[in-house]
C-alpha cells in the first residue's frame, strides 16, 4: 500500500509539472541591448545587459576599475548565477562584494527601465 501510494504521489507530481510548463509566458521586458555605469569596488563599472522578451540573455562587464581576478570570479559566478536564475537576488562572491553590487545595481536599474509595460493589456 505505501508503495502504491508513493507511485500515486509521484503521478500527481508529474502531472502538475507538465501543466505549469504549458502556460504561455507573457512578454516581461522590452528587448534590446542596455548598458549602465554603476559602481564597483574600485570605481565606475560600464555593464552591458542584453534582454530577450522573457529573460536576461547575458551580462557583460564592459569596463571597470576592479581587478582582473576579482571580475574574472563575479563573471564565473555571480553573473552565471543571475542569468541562470533569472534574478539578482543571490549572494554576493565573497572578496568581491563591491563589484557584485555595481552589477546588481546596474541589473536592477536596466530591468526596471525596461519593464515591458503591456502586461496588464495582455
Amino acid at each position: 500500500m505505501k508503495k502504491l501510494m508513493i507511485a500515486l504521489l509521484c503521478v500527481i507530481l508529474a502531472g502538475c509539472s507538465r501543466s505549469s510548463n504549458k502556460q504561455e509566458s507573457k512578454q516581461l521586458y522590452n528587448p534590446g541591448t542596455y548598458t549602465y555605469v554603476s559602481t564597483g569596488e574600485y570605481g565606475d563599472m560600464e555593464i552591458e545587459v542584453v534582454l530577450s522578451e522573457n529573460a536576461i540573455e547575458s551580462i557583460t562587464i564592459l569596463s571597470s576599475h576592479d581587478t582582473n581576478a576579482i571580475l574574472e570570479e563575479v563573471r564565473n559566478t555571480y553573473i552565471a548565477d543571475i542569468i541562470a536564475l533569472q534574478s539578482v537576488e543571490i549572494d554576493t562572491v565573497a572578496g568581491a562584494t563591491g563589484s557584485c553590487r555595481g552589477v546588481c545595481e546596474a541589473v536592477t536599474t536596466i530591468l526596471e527601465e525596461n519593464i515591458y509595460e503591456n502586461n496588464e493589456q495582455d
